[in-house]
């Protein structure tokens, strides 16, 4: 069997799935990197002659390819193009999503054409199932016609006024507002309001430049309570496509509230990470710290906790055509209800997390290979 990978050759997610083929007496993937199939999407069919395992990696963690798939994204708009391409250098900044989607998009469906003329190509997680994945509306669409349980949506909004209305209108006091293809809590905005208290939490730091608000991403979770600085947080975030969901408050234990990442692969749920943070944005990145699975089950019970990876194995359903998926799931704080708040198609780097003594990484090859011999 043999391997080939999309992917930043820099980056570790390439590397460790590596590693784990070696590990399983495998050999090396080839490696094609973004940044020279952006620019030349051609897959290099001498090599495609054979049956093989193709898997698309993250194009995440590297600004060259991130800027490429901007630039993709709005082809036809010279003037934002120039715009574009003097951001080379200003790292972490939050932006462009849309156009970011629109460009990676476009290329997972190049690679899904040209890839037709392989069709001894076998793909770890579909072009198709990932474009939809980036698409938390389409999502949240794809998991209620299902009876997925999820959050409700708010209508779709475009400035931070228009947010206060809809909400006042719902009822609601609080919500999370996110970039409709982002990950990585990137743009990410948790806000409440109660008759004239506000506050918004986020990991982006609100930058005041010439031409108004710019967002950066940063490894510290921000609390707002200025109106001002509020408003000028969230009317940056509906600059791109956003989502507004309504804010569940999550179970919590040990003075901190929690959630589950639980990776579901070849459709049973398995590795799975409690997420543990002091605001209502768990990701580890953030400075978030891993909890104990017992101390969850203690709390919740066994039988809450398979209904935990049954809905999760439920999301994975809904997209056939991939191995693995990784779900983020919500115990709200009456530690019953269960909703799946999202779903990514790169969420299976988890080092250090086994399960039947199995890496995320080598427990897919594994399944691979079971499937072979099946």
């Amino acid at each position: 069997m043999k391997f080939r990978i999309l992917g930043n050759p820099e980056n570790r997610r390439v590397s460790l799935f590596a590693e784990a083929l070696q590990s399983a007496g495998l050999a090396p993937p080839q490696v094609l990197p973004y940044a020279g199939f952006i620019r030349n999407p051609d897959l290099p069919g001498d090599t495609l002659q054979e049956k093989c395992v193709f898997r698309i990696d993250s194009p995440g963690e590297n600004e060259e390819v991130r800027r490429l798939l901007i630039l993709q994204g709005m082809r036809r708009e010279k003037e934002k193009q120039e715009e574009v391409s003097r951001l080379t250098g200003d790292f972490g900044r939050v932006g462009y999503g849309r156009e970011w989607y629109n460009g990676f998009a476009g290329l997972l469906k190049t690679i899904g054409q040209k890839a037709q003329a392989y069709p001894q190509i076998r793909w770890m997680n579909t072009p198709q199932d990932i474009r939809t994945m980036f698409d938390k509306q389409q999502c949240h669409a794809l998991f209620l016609e299902k009876n997925i349980p999820v959050p409700a949506l708010l209508p779709e909004v475009f400035t931070y006024e228009a947010l206060k209305s809809e909400m006042r209108k719902a009822g609601k006091t609080r919500v999370f507002v996110k970039p409709a293809h982002g990950s990585s809590a990137s743009g990410v905005v948790a806000f409440r309001m109660q008759k004239e208290k506000m506050e918004a939490i986020s990991s982006a730091e609100a930058v005041e430049k010439p031409g108004g608000i710019a967002l950066y991403n940063s490894l510290k979770i921000r609390s707002y309570k200025n109106e001002n600085e509020i408003a000028g947080l969230l009317d940056s975030v509906f600059r791109d496509k956003a989502i507004v969901e309504e804010w569940i408050p999550k179970a919590g234990y040990k003075g901190q509230v929690f959630d589950l990442r639980i990776l579901v692969i070849g459709g049973k749920a398995c590795h799975t990470v409690v997420r543990r943070s002091k605001s209502p944005i768990t990701n580890l990145h953030l400075g978030n710290k891993r909890g104990l699975t017992e101390d969850v089950v203690a709390l919740i019970g066994k039988s809450k906790m398979e209904e935990a990876r049954f809905i999760a194995e439920q999301a994975a359903a809904c997209f056939p055509g991939s191995l693995y998926i990784a779900a983020d799931v919500l115990i709200a704080s009456d530690r019953s209800t269960i909703k799946i708040l999202e779903v990514n198609a790169f969420g299976d780097l988890l080092p250090g997390i086994l399960h039947n003594g199995e890496s995320t990484y080598t427990a897919e090859i594994n399944a691979l290979l079971q499937n072979d011999a099946g």
